[in-house]
């Protein structure tokens, strides 16, 4: 006899953890099942809102996987539709807009006549009574006084994080804001193209006026340009994590450093070759920032010498407490100046997040001798690994050995591959003989979860994340922190391309797009033109 199970007698608490973990499009399905599942289903659904004003692109990426039956019109008018029912349902029903608590705004209207969009903005900002977090992407309107006013009237006691461009009035309207816990000063890093165009020396005023204005509860800071080195000292006391993008000049770094003394994070982002600064600053620094689990050095240009390599690796040699570490560095020389900071790595034993760029400007050809120390260097226990592998040639079977070096960590959940040289193709091979524990692939700017097919079981690639997703990332997004972390500050329409304007013409894109379609579904049949034009994203 076959019993049927009532569900419908299972704990409430029990079906908000079902409805929780449902894809999104199940969450969705789930607001027509009855009042109490539609209401914590739209709770759920609508906790996070993107607000779309214009239209992004996805400028220097080959191809797209979004709105490929569309015309750039077309998906322009979708998305202020959905934007226009949004702000609307928050300013008129305020049961909906007290579930809202995150909002993104991507502002890039390509036309000056933005009032009527940003008025609806407006209206709705002034009912979002329970709004935690602001972030606000693009200039097109920019983020001025008004709405951080407006913002500031109706969020100023829940408000805790906030991420916005600076203008020249931004620091008068931040005051209100007593109880902010992050602070993004110039826009997030991993807008970095369009910052470099919009944030410039003529806002670092601004942004220093905008550093006097922190309240003492704040823990996370990320800035641009040179305003940190002038900041007032109480704004250190209490910071956890802090981010520096693009200045000009460290001469202020080890002032900053001394001063921060409960730093758990920290992240340098430079564009120019400052290895002298940042050389008698680690020599300083070697004994400060015991307590840092996570440190991150990029530097998006080749360096002439390598006199920085000894007091960096002697400053993170000191912290045994380092869980993450990412090195964004390379030198001209074509020698490697790796081993310092590869023998480092078996002395931090708490590592689990690596990034590391494995870089011979020179396009020399991947050895076993450079597997062989590359794998015995690497943890095993790392859980993320971002690898920047970066050469013109390699050896027969360099894709088994990658293949058996991952299989080695069998923690590894996240695995972002960087090919400038575009040569290791490893997407099948991972697919069929991948680390047990392997959640998610990241090569170039591509991202795909690593499933399980529904009718067969065998390993699986999602479709990959759409180009709106990967740019605009978070670590909603991801669902790990980590993860989030070891992209932070890299633009992923640059990665794997930034180095090639060093040397000069190399083998097309679009040729190794067409060996990796399952990794790029929009090569094969269209022009690149034409599938930029469509290249539009959420």
């Amino acid at each position: 006899m076959s019993v049927i199970a009532d569900y419908s007698r299972l704990p409430v608490e029990l079906w908000h953890m079902i409805v929780q973990f449902l894809p999104r499009d199940d969450q969705r399905t789930i607001l027509f099942v009855s009042k109490p599942l539609h209401d914590y289903a739209l709770s759920l659904l609508f906790s996070r809102v993107n607000i779309c004003l214009g239209l992004w692109s996805p400028e220097g990426l080959v191809g797209s996987s979004f709105y490929e039956d569309m015309d750039e019109e077309e998906g322009l008018e979708r998305q202020h539709n959905i934007t226009w029912e949004i702000l609307r349902r928050i300013s008129r029903d305020p049961q909906f807009a007290q579930l809202v608590k995150v909002m993104y705004v991507r502002a890039f209207i390509e036309y000056s006549d933005t009032v009527f969009q940003f008025r609806a903005l407006l209206d709705a900002l002034e009912s979002l009574r329970n709004l935690r977090a602001l972030h606000w992407f693009g200039m097109g309107p920019p983020v001025n006084a008004l709405v951080l006013q407006t913002l500031a009237n109706a969020s100023s006691s829940t408000l805790t994080e906030l991420s916005i461009p600076v203008v020249w009035d931004t620091a008068m309207s931040l005051a209100p804001f007593v109880h902010l816990q992050s602070l993004s000063l110039g826009g997030e890093p991993l807008q970095q193209p369009e910052v470099k165009i919009v944030y410039g020396e003529g806002n670092s005023h601004e942004t220093q006026s905008c550093l006097q204005t922190i309240p003492p509860s704040l823990s996370r800071l990320w800035t641009h340009g040179n305003a940190i080195w002038d900041a007032p000292v109480r704004i250190f006391d209490n910071l956890q994590d802090l981010f520096i993008l693009h200045p000009t000049t460290l001469n202020g770094l080890g002032f900053v450093l001394h001063h921060c003394l409960s730093l758990r994070s920290f992240g340098l982002l430079l564009d120019e070759d400052m290895t002298s600064s940042l050389r008698a600053t680690f020599q300083d620094a070697s004994n400060l920032l015991p307590n840092l689990i996570s440190f991150k050095l990029v530097i998006d240009t080749a360096l002439e010498n390598s006199n920085v390599v000894r007091p960096l690796v002697d400053f993170l040699r000191k912290k045994t407490t380092l869980r993450r570490l990412d090195l964004g560095l390379f030198w001209r020389q074509g020698d490697y100046r790796l081993s310092p900071f590869l023998d480092l790595l078996k002395s931090l034993t708490h590592l689990e997040v690596l990034g590391i760029q494995f870089i011979d400007l020179y396009r020399d050809c991947l050895t076993h001798a450079n597997m062989k120390l590359l794998d015995s260097k690497l943890p095993l226990g790392l859980t993320a690994l971002l690898l920047h592998l970066d050469f013109g040639d390699m050896h027969d079977d360099i894709h088994q050995r990658l293949i058996a070096m991952f299989k080695k960590r069998r923690k590894l959940r996240y695995l972002h591959i960087l090919d400038t040289g575009s040569i290791f193709d490893l997407q099948q091979q991972l697919l069929e003989d991948h680390p047990p524990s392997l959640e998610l692939v990241g090569y170039g700017p591509y991202l795909r979860w690593l499933e399980r097919d529904s009718e067969t079981g065998l390993p699986a690639y999602s479709p990959p994340w759409k180009w709106g997703k990967v740019m605009f990332r978070d670590v909603h997004e991801f669902g790990c922190e980590d993860w989030e972390w070891l992209l932070r500050g890299r633009a992923l329409q640059e990665l794997g391309a930034y180095i090639q304007q060093l040397r000069g013409p190399r083998r097309d894109l679009t040729d190794s797009c067409s060996r990796q379609t399952s990794w790029n579904p929009a090569c094969g049949t269209e022009s690149a033109a034409k599938r930029h034009r469509k290249a539009v994203a959420l």
